[in-house]
């Protein structure tokens, strides 16, 4: 960046609208930081010439470094820095450097021969051309000697932004109106809102492992361009580390090794943290996109993260449903998708329990094992477990084409319907017990009748693993009347060694064939209930502080009538408590994983909820897009390599479909 600028942008930048963007250090007096953060020193005030400034004697000395990241909210194409610097006794052709993301953009050398605890202030003026939605102010000096002769501080931090023209998101100082700016429309925003940030440091989305791949999908109107911004940082960096974005599986930023800046925050003193900005231009007109920042696995590894991640699309013309990438008047003939949104929940900043969000708890299913209990049964002592809440078993199968599964039910009470699931792909209604009241046998009891059916289906199926699950009526109290036993699972493959083929049946797997039993064969029962809501950071969200935890998961069920290929899923969750890289919150799609997530509180930011304040919380955006054409989806959210020590909560939920 230049600090001079030619007589012409001055007066360009002269007609156009300026805006103070951030102040800090105005006050007369003042005991704050205000956010400031400082490196290889400590915080600290000193009186000079009846006001306060930020640092001074015996402070900010040689080695010192004070930054703030400042969030620009506006567009705009310059910004002007006005601030004032105390240079504090004897300096010798030293020099007070402001930097801007890294980058000096001016230096003052100062000479004085003057006495100890002499003071002179510097007052600085300096524009310079910006287009970012942040900046990192750090301001530091040449000093070399110890911080017990030579020293500095601030006061008088202004910061004004010339903006641009309303309708635009990029300009320079020559466009006076929208119509000199391209139409870019801002289609996703990430990491930049000031919740993401603390007011102390400087927050990235992750600090990841090389090797690790981030992936982000899209949906995006017609567009013919995009323009891709963010800021791209590393950890303990390498030489010999590579990282790119591709974006639909084509490469389109390539990490460039020398375009670093370099501010010491957390890394180590020998290995600061390197980041620069990216702005990247495409053309594209794919109305699903996919965006996957890569790296490279190397030993020993660094780490890296983003920050400021946006995304805008210059749209087809008006007269064009779709359009060639490059081209917005170059309309094409092909299908044109749509998104429309399902549902929406949890969106209020309070609300109360929520039925259709449950939560699971898996246990062993020895307590559903029950015998009968008529006082004239024709089963006398027999065993059965008992079909109440969710009771599942995972299967593993040898190569096959179908599978075949049989049990029978016994009932003694009124008619329930059991719904017997496999892997979430089919829905078999097993109609079990009796709609007919008798209270001449028996008066104590409204039913009776005893039932034992035999069941048998079969159904399509080639996978090697398969999970039985039969769901019913939650368990409330009193005797358990429904349950089953003598369950078979064959395996079924066509034998065409001879002719005609044949079809083989293979038994995988029987259990409860014996008149009594008491092991449920690593049958589990899930537990069903409204998942509990609790408040966090001010605002009602569904689980919590030991509810959304590691053993349970949460799952929400949504029939859907509408004829579709694509579904979004797009809500808030929070990262509460102790969550380290090794751990993570899986999203499920009928069993499918759609989104995964780690996170590490040790180097977050913010405390939201949590009861330990030495952890910190994180909130993360899920917005995510994946095939789908079937009439129900099933959310399922589960913890992996949990300990107990993690929770997590959600809110904000919104589900759209594309046909």
């Amino acid at each position: 960046m230049l600090r001079v600028v030619c007589f012409f942008m001055f007066c360009q930048i002269g007609i156009t609208s300026m805006q103070l963007a951030y102040s800090a250090f105005t006050e007369n007096t003042f005991s704050s930081s205000q956010g400031w953060s400082v490196i290889g020193g400590s915080l600290g005030y000193e009186v000079r010439d009846g006001q306060t400034i930020f640092g001074g004697n015996n402070l900010f000395g040689a080695g010192v470094s004070i930054y703030k990241l400042i969030l620009i909210s506006s567009p705009h194409h310059t910004v002007k820095l006005k601030l004032k610097i105390w240079a504090i006794n004897t300096w010798e052709n030293e020099s007070i450097q402001t930097k801007i993301n890294g980058e000096i953009i001016d230096q003052q050398t100062v000479s004085s021969n003057l006495a100890n605890s002499f003071g002179q202030f510097l007052y600085q003026e300096i524009i310079f051309s910006h287009i970012q939605r942040s900046l990192i102010l750090e301001i530091t000096s040449t000093l070399q000697t110890t911080s017990s002769k030579k020293y500095w501080g601030v006061r008088d931090v202004y910061i004004y932004t010339y903006s641009c023209p309303v309708g635009c998101y990029f300009c320079t100082y020559l466009d006076m109106d929208s119509s000199q700016c391209k139409p870019y429309i801002l289609k996703m925003s990430y990491f930049t809102e000031f919740s993401f940030y603390s007011n102390e440091e400087i927050s990235t989305f992750g600090k990841y492992s090389t090797g690790t791949t981030l992936t982000r999908q899209l949906f995006l109107e017609p567009h013919y361009q995009l323009r891709i911004t963010f800021q791209f940082w590393k950890f303990d960096a390498l030489q010999t580390s590579q990282y790119q974005l591709q974006i639909d599986n084509s490469i389109v930023w390539l990490d460039s090794q020398n375009q670093y800046q370099k501010i010491s925050i957390c890394g180590s003193t020998t290995m600061p943290e390197q980041y620069y900005d990216v702005d990247i231009t495409i053309n594209h007109n794919n109305q699903y996109t996919t965006f996957q920042f890569m790296s490279d696995l190397i030993s020993p590894t660094d780490s890296f993260g983003i920050r400021e991640m946006n995304v805008y699309i210059l749209a087809c013309d008006s007269m064009c449903d779709l359009c060639e990438a490059g081209n917005g008047q170059s309309c094409i003939s092909e299908i044109k998708l749509t998104q429309i949104e399902i549902e929406n929940d949890l969106t209020q900043n309070s609300f109360a329990s929520q039925s259709d969000w449950g939560s699971y708890f898996p246990s062993d299913a020895t307590g559903q094992i029950q015998k009968t209990f008529l006082t004239d049964t024709y089963f006398p002592n027999m065993n059965y477990l008992s079909l109440y809440n969710l009771l599942y078993k995972d299967f593993v199968l040898e190569d096959h084409e179908k599978i075949k599964v049989s049990f029978q039910v016994y009932s003694s009470g009124p008619k329930q319907n059991i719904n017997l699931k496999i892997d979430e792909d089919y829905d078999e209604i097993v109609e079990i017990g009796q709609d007919i009241p008798t209270s001449i046998c028996t008066s104590s009891l409204q039913y009776d009748i005893e039932d034992y059916p035999y069941f048998e289906y079969t159904f399509d199926h080639t996978a090697n693993f398969v999970r039985i699950q039969f769901e019913s009526i939650p368990y409330s109290s009193g005797i358990y009347k429904y349950g089953f036993n003598q369950f078979k699972i064959y395996s079924i493959k066509e034998d065409c060694s001879t002719t005609p083929c044949t079809q083989v049946e293979k038994l995988v797997n029987s259990n409860f064939f014996t008149t009594q039993f008491s092991d449920p064969k690593n049958w589990q029962l899930l537990s069903y209930s409204p998942i509990a809501i609790s408040s966090c950071d001010s605002k009602s969200v569904v689980g919590g502080i030991n509810i959304g935890k590691y053993n349970i998961f949460l799952q929400k069920r949504i029939s859907l009538s509408q004829s579709h290929q694509m579904l979004r899923l797009k809500l808030t969750i929070y990262f509460l408590e102790a969550w380290v890289k090794t751990k993570s919150l899986r999203i499920l799609a009928d069993k499918v994983i759609i989104w995964d997530q780690s996170v590490d509180y040790q180097t977050n930011l913010q405390n939201l909820c949590s009861s330990n304040n030495s952890y910190k919380d994180q909130l993360v955006t899920v917005d995510i897009s994946f095939p789908h054409n079937k009439s129900t989806v099933t959310f399922q959210f589960v913890i992996q390599n949990g300990d107990g020590s993690e929770f997590y909560a959600i809110r904000d939920y919104h589900l759209f479909y594309s046909s």
